[in-house]
C-alpha cells in the first residue's frame, strides 16, 4: 500500500495479483488491471502519475497512470526483490533485495548506487527529505545511514543482543523509532545515532507501525484475541520512557499487512487480509507544538490536489473525434429544434386565435345562461315561500293531533300499569304463604322420620350390646367347659357337645333374626331415602314454579319499562319536531338573509363582469385565429397525402419498369444461350477425330466445311427475326463464311493440316466472341442492378420522409388536442356554471381531425416490408 502528495489516491496490490487505485476523496475505484505474477509491494510518485509494481518473479516495472488504465513502461529484472520505495522528491527509487538495495533514476532508469552493509535481510528502507539521504534497518539489528549519489555508509546503529523487525522515520532525519524482536518500542536520535527511549507497547505483537513528523505520535498496527486488527495512537515522550496518551480503534477483522502515512501526514491508511482498506483523518491538538516542519500549518485547510493525468495520444484523438461529432450533431439538433419551436409557435398562435373566439361564444352563452338561472332562481324563492307556510301550517295541524293521541296513549297506559302493579303484589303475597306452609310441613316431616330413625338405631344398638355380653358370658363358660373336658372328656363329651350346638343353633337362629330386621330396617330407610328425594323433587318443581313467576314479573317489568321508554321517545320526538320547526323558522330567515347577500353578489358580479368584457373578446380573437390555424394544418394534411399518394405511384411504376427490364434481361439471355448451344452443335456435326486407337493422344480433327456452311445458313434465318439475337447471329455467320472461303482456298493450296488450324482459329474466335457477349451482358445486369438499388435507397428516402411527415402530423394534432384541453381547463376556471357546454365543445373539438389516418399507416407499412425484401 502506498499514497502520494499531487492526487488524493491510495495504490494496493493483493494475493489476488491486482493493482487497485484507490480515490479516497471520492471514496471510489479509479482503476482495477490484473498481472500474470504475485503481486508483492507497490509504491506511488509523489506526483501520482507513477507507480512502481514488485513481483516475486518478473522484478519490478515501472507503470505510468493513464486514465482508465495502468501502461508499463519499464521493467527492472532483480531477482528476490522483496520491497519498492520512490523517495521524498520522485527523482530516485529504491528496490530491496535479501541484504542489498538498488537506487535508480526515476527519469533516466539507470542505475545510481548499490547499497551494501547488512548481513541478513533489509526490514525497512525510508528516505530523507531532499532525497540525497536513505536509511535502510536490517534483521541484523544493524540500522544505516546512506549517501545516495556515492552510495557511501554516513552513520550507523548497532544492537548485538536482539533483532530490528521493522522501523520508520521523520522527513527530516531527526527522530525515529525501531521495533525489536522482543516487541519493545525504540526512540532513536537519528543525528546522533543512539537510542533516546524504550517504550513498552504492552501488547501481544505489532505488524505495523509509523511515525509522525517529529516521532511523538506513533501509529501502530496490532494483534490480540479480542482485537485482532487494531490501530493504536500512542503518544510518545522523549525524555522518559512512558507513553502519555492512548487510544485504539478496531478497523479490521484480520491481522494489519501495512500501513502507511500520507506525504503531507495528514493520513493514515491500513491494509489487512481481510481485503479492506481503511482510512484514518490525524488531527493535532496543537499545531505548532507537534509539527516544526511546517506540516501541521497545511492541516488547517483541506488540502487543494492536482487534476492532471497521463492520457494516451491514440485515445485522446479518439475523444476528441468523438467531441467533434457530438458538436456537429448538436447543432444539427439545435438547428432542428429551433426550426421545430418557430413552427410550434406559430400553429400555437393561430390556434389561440381560433380559441379565444369560441371562448367568446361560450361566453356569451354562460352569461345568458346565468341571466336565466337568475330568474329561475328568483322563481324558486317565491315557491319556497310559499311551500314554507304550507309546510308550518301542516306541521301545526299534525303537532297538535300527535298531543292528543299522545295525551290519550299516556293515560290508558297508567291505567294498565296500575292493574299489573296490583296483580304482582297478589301473586307475590299467594307465593310467600305457598312457600311458608311447604317449608314447615317438609320440616315437620323430616323431624319425625330422624326421630324414628334414631329410635331404631338406639334399639339396634342395645341388641348387639347384649348379644355382646352373651358372647362373652358363653366364651367364658366355654373356656370352664374345656378345662372340665380336659378334666373329664371322655364322660361329659357328649353333653358339652349337644349343649353347644343347641346354644350355638339358637346363637344362629338370633343372627338370622338380627339379619332379617337389618334388612327390613335397610328397606325402610330406602324408603324413606326416595320419599325425601320426592319431597326434595316436590320443592324443586315448587322452585322453578317460582322462578317462572319471578320471570314473568321481570317480563311484565320490561314491558312496563318499554313502555314507560315509549312514552319516552314520544316526547323526545315531539321536543324534537318542536326543535325542527324552530329551526325550519331559523333556516326561513337564513334564507331571507341568504337572499339579501345573493343579491349584493350578482350586483358585485356585474361589476367584475363588465371590466372582463375586453379580455373576453380577446380571447375570441385567439380562439378565432386557433380554428384558422386548425383549418391550415388540415389543408396541409391534405396536400401531404396527395404527395403521399403521387410517391405511391412512382414507386408502383418504377418497380413495373424494373420488373420490365428483368424479364427482357432473361429473354436476352435464353437467346445467347441458345444461339450458343446451336453455334456448338453446327461446329460438332462439321468436325470428324480420327485417331489410331482410343488411347491415342495424337488425334486429328476434320472438318467438312461445307456442311458447316450450309448448317449456318439456316441458323442465321432463325435468328435474323430477333433484334439481338439476330445481330450476333449475323456477326456469327460472316466470320465462319469468311473462314470458309479462305479455307476453300487453302484446301485447294495447301494440306490438311492447314485446314485444321484454320478451323481451330476460326474456332477460337467464336469463342472469344460468346465470351464479349457473356462480358457485356454481365455488365448489363450490373448496371441494371445498381439502378435498381438505386431506386431502392430512394424509395427507402421517400419512406422515411413519409413517416416523418406522418409523425409531424401526429405530433400537431398531439399540440392542439393540448391547448384545447388548455383552454377548456381555463374556461371552467373562469366559469364553472358553463362547463357542461364548453367540455362537449372541446371535446367534439378535440376530436380526430384528419381522416384516412389508418390507411397511411398500412401503406408506410406495406411499402417499407416490400423494400425489405427487394433489397434482401
Amino acid at each position: 500500500l502506498d499514497s502520494c502528495l499531487w492526487r488524493p489516491i491510495v495504490a494496493t496490490g493483493g494475493a489476488d495479483r491486482h493493482v487497485h487505485i484507490w480515490n479516497y476523496w471520492d471514496k471510489r475505484i479509479e482503476i482495477r488491471q490484473a498481472f500474470d505474477d504475485d503481486v508483492i509491494d507497490v509504491s506511488l510518485h509523489p506526483c501520482g502519475l507513477q507507480l512502481l509494481v514488485c513481483f516475486r518473479n518478473v522484478g519490478v516495472s515501472l507503470c505510468s497512470i493513464l486514465v482508465e488504465r495502468l501502461k508499463v513502461i519499464g521493467e527492472f529484472k532483480i531477482e528476490g526483490c522483496r520491497s519498492c520505495q520512490f523517495s521524498q522528491g520522485g527523482q530516485y527509487f529504491a528496490v530491496v533485495y535479501k541484504a542489498f538495495a538498488q537506487i535508480y533514476n526515476s527519469y533516466t532508469g539507470k542505475l545510481v548506487c548499490r547499497i551494501r552493509g547488512h548481513s541478513m535481510d533489509i526490514q525497512s528502507l525510508c528516505w530523507k527529505s531532499g532525497d540525497h539521504r536513505v536509511c535502510t534497518i536490517g534483521e541484523d539489528g544493524v540500522a544505516c545511514i546512506w549517501d545516495v549519489p556515492t552510495g557511501e555508509k554516513i552513520a550507523k546503529l548497532v544492537d548485538p543482543m536482539c533483532k530490528f523487525s521493522f522501523g520508520d522515520t521523520s522527513p527530516d532525519f531527526n527522530h525515529g523509532v525501531i521495533v525489536t524482536s522482543d516487541g519493545m518500542i525504540r526512540t532513536v536520535d537519528m543525528e546522533k545515532m543512539c537510542f533516546e527511549t524504550e517504550v513498552d507497547p504492552q501488547c501481544l505483537s505489532i505488524d505495523q507501525i509509523a511515525a509522525s513528523n517529529s516521532a511523538s505520535l506513533l501509529f501502530m498496527g496490532i494483534s490480540t484475541k479480542s482485537k485482532p486488527g487494531a490501530i493504536r495512537v500512542m503518544e510518545v515522550n522523549q525524555s522518559s520512557s512512558s507513553s502519555l496518551n492512548k487510544r485504539e480503534w478496531q478497523c479490521h477483522s484480520k491481522q494489519m499487512t501495512c500501513m502507511k502515512v500520507s506525504k503531507d501526514r495528514k493520513f493514515v491508511f491500513t491494509a489487512s487480509e481481510d481485503g479492506s482498506v481503511c482510512m484514518f483523518r490525524i488531527r493535532y491538538a496543537d499545531l505548532k507544538a507537534q509539527d516544526s516542519t511546517g506540516y501541521g500549518q497545511e492541516l488547517a485547510s483541506i488540502a487543494s490536489f492536482s487534476d492532471e493525468v497521463f492520457v494516451a495520444r491514440k485515445s485522446l484523438e479518439e475523444k476528441t473525434e468523438q467531441i467533434k461529432m457530438l458538436r456537429h450533431k448538436m447543432e444539427e439538433f439545435r438547428l432542428d429544434a429551433e426550426h421545430q419551436l418557430r413552427s410550434k409557435d406559430i400553429c400555437h398562435e393561430e390556434t389561440l386565435e381560433r380559441m379565444e373566439n369560441i371562448f367568446q361564444t361560450k361566453m356569451t352563452a354562460s352569461r345568458t345562461r346565468h341571466e336565466n338561472l337568475i330568474n329561475d332562481k328568483q322563481q324558486s324563492a317565491v315557491t319556497r315561500a310559499l311551500d314554507i307556510e304550507q309546510m308550518e301550517t301542516k306541521h301545526a295541524a299534525q303537532f297538535s293531533h300527535l298531543k292528543k293521541t299522545h295525551e290519550e296513549k299516556m293515560e290508558s297506559e297508567a291505567k294498565r300499569y296500575e292493574i299489573f302493579c296490583r296483580e304482582r303484589d297478589e301473586r307475590r303475597a299467594d307465593w310467600d304463604r305457598e312457600n311458608k306452609r311447604l317449608v314447615e310441613e317438609q320440616t315437620s316431616f323430616l323431624q319425625e322420620l330422624a326421630a324414628k330413625y334414631n329410635d331404631k338405631m338406639a334399639a339396634e344398638k342395645q341388641l348387639q350390646e347384649t348379644i355382646a355380653k352373651e358372647m362373652e358370658a358363653l366364651s367364658a363358660k366355654s373356656a370352664t367347659d374345656n378345662e372340665l373336658m380336659e378334666e373329664d372328656a371322655d364322660y361329659e363329651f357328649e353333653a358339652v357337645r349337644q349343649k353347644y350346638e343347641a346354644k350355638l343353633a339358637s346363637e344362629k337362629e338370633n343372627t338370622t333374626r338380627l339379619r332379617e330386621e337389618y334388612d327390613d330396617m335397610k328397606d325402610k330407610y330406602t324408603s324413606l331415602v326416595t320419599n325425601l328425594d320426592g319431597e326434595k323433587k316436590r320443592v324443586e318443581t315448587l322452585l322453578k314454579k317460582q322462578e317462572h313467576i319471578r320471570q314473568v314479573l321481570k317480563e311484565k317489568e320490561d314491558i312496563i319499562a318499554a313502555k314507560k321508554e315509549e312514552v319516552r321517545e314520544r316526547d323526545e320526538m315531539v321536543a324534537k319536531k318542536e326543535e325542527e320547526i324552530q329551526e325550519f323558522e331559523r333556516k326561513n330567515q337564513d334564507l331571507k338573509r341568504f337572499k339579501q347577500q345573493l343579491n349584493e353578489k350578482i350586483k358585485e358580479l356585474r361589476q367584475r363582469l363588465e371590466p372582463r368584457e375586453l379580455e373576453l373578446s380577446k380571447l375570441t380573437t385567439q380562439c378565432h385565429e386557433l380554428e384558422i390555424e386548425l383549418h391550415q394544418s388540415i389543408n396541409h394534411n391534405d396536400a401531404l397525402k396527395l404527395n403521399n399518394n403521387e410517391l405511391r405511384l412512382k414507386i408502383a411504376a418504377i418497380n413495373k419498369e424494373i420488373k420490365k427490364q428483368e424479364n427482357q434481361i432473361d429473354v436476352k439471355k435464353a437467346a445467347i444461350s441458345s444461339l450458343q448451344n446451336d453455334i456448338l452443335a453446327v461446329i460438332n456435326g462439321a468436325t470428324t477425330t480420327t485417331s489410331s486407337s482410343p488411347t491415342d493422344e495424337n488425334r486429328e480433327e476434320n472438318t467438312d466445311y461445307g456442311t458447316l456452311k450450309s448448317s449456318l445458313f439456316p441458323l442465321f434465318k432463325k435468328y435474323s427475326g430477333d433484334g439481338g439475337g439476330a445481330s450476333v447471329a449475323g456477326r456469327a455467320v460472316t466470320v465462319v463464311a469468311a473462314g470458309d472461303e479462305n479455307d476453300s482456298h487453302n484446301v485447294v493450296t495447301d494440306s490438311n493440316t492447314g485446314v485444321a488450324t484454320a478451323c481451330r482459329r476460326q474456332r477460337q474466335h467464336l469463342l472469344k466472341n460468346i465470351e464479349n457477349i457473356k462480358t457485356v451482358s454481365a455488365k448489363m445486369d450490373r448496371g441494371h442492378i445498381v439502378d435498381v438499388t438505386k431506386l431502392q435507397r430512394e424509395k427507402g428516402i421517400l419512406i422515411k420522409e413519409l413517416n416523418d411527415l406522418r409523425r409531424e402530423s401526429k405530433y400537431l394534432e398531439h399540440q392542439e388536442r393540448e391547448m384545447l384541453e388548455k383552454c377548456r381547463d381555463e374556461s371552467l376556471m373562469v366559469f364553472r356554471d358553463g362547463g357542461d357546454d364548453i367540455g362537449d365543445s372541446s371535446s367534439m373539438l378535440a376530436g380526430p381531425l384528419i381522416e384516412d389516418g389508418l390507411p397511411i399507416a398500412d401503406s408506410y407499412y406495406s411499402v417499407d416490408d416490400s423494400a425489405s425484401e427487394e433489397l434482401r
